[in-house]
């Protein structure tokens, strides 16, 4: 009764074509969302290999430097110390050096008073050249003229105690000698001298000898010897010339 309007009317064709174009968009969407995802995986994925391939070559690097920074300050420590360590090897042998020449240098010189000592007490009137002969072996013949008194005496023993350096090729030495003292009896006035009766006495005599010595440690006494009080006890003293006194 009504006529249908073809405006209004679509072919089945068409419903068809917009049906399929709908299924195409829809795909291609799922397609672009697909990619989309792939490609966010693909670019997460590549971050962290990138990630965990880096991290491990970090830290290596890392540890690098700390092992060549403590092998720096090792190095520096161990030559400070090895300067160090050095320093004070010299400065011990230096002091060992001067001990040993101060040591050697006083057993010398104790060893030289004593047999000057000796020499110097032992004295018999019969033959008073005899002293002087025995005497330059140590000192001058006019020094040792200047020591002989023609007295009478024999040694016990001779004893250094006490050492003094008063220049840098002077010392002075104290001995002890226990010595056999010869003293003619009273009223021998007219009697030979070879007949002479005498009184013996042990006398401690203290001595102190001047010496003077070359680098070779070659000694002479350089001036007349000095008798001294007895030291109030027994002792060894060393007085060490600075070089100022």
């Amino acid at each position: 009764m009504f006529r249908k309007n073809k405006a209004n009317i679509k072919s089945k064709k068409e419903k068809k074509e917009k049906r399929s174009f709908f299924k195409k968009k829809d795909k291609l969407n799922m397609d672009l969302e697909d990619s989309v995802a792939n490609l966010d995986k693909q670019v997460n994925g590549v971050k962290e290999k990138k990630l965990v391939s880096v991290m491990p070559f970090r830290i290596a690097r890392a540890f690098i430097w700390v092992l060549i920074g403590i092998l720096c300050l090792r190095g520096v420590v161990s030559v400070f110390k090895g300067n160090q360590s050095e320093a004070l090897k010299k400065e011990n042998e230096k002091i060992l050096n001067n001990m040993e020449k101060q040591s050697s240098l006083e057993t010398q010189a104790f060893s030289f008073a004593e047999e000057f000592a000796w020499d110097y007490f032992s004295r018999y009137p019969s033959d008073t050249q005899d002293f002087v002969r025995r005497i330059t072996k140590y000192t001058t013949e006019q020094l040792a003229n200047e020591m002989n008194n023609g007295t009478y005496s024999d040694v016990i023993y001779t004893s250094a105690f006490y050492f003094e350096k008063y220049s840098e090729n002077q010392v002075n030495v104290s001995v002890k000698a226990r010595v056999r003292v010869y003293t003619p009896k009273a009223g021998q006035e007219e009697t030979p001298k070879d007949q002479l009766q005498y009184d013996t006495n042990l006398v401690d005599y203290y001595l102190e000898v001047p010496i003077v010595f070359d680098k070779d440690m070659n000694m002479a006494v350089d001036a007349l010897p000095v008798m001294t009080a007895p030291p109030e006890k027994a002792y060894f003293k060393n007085k060490e010339f600075s070089g100022t006194s």
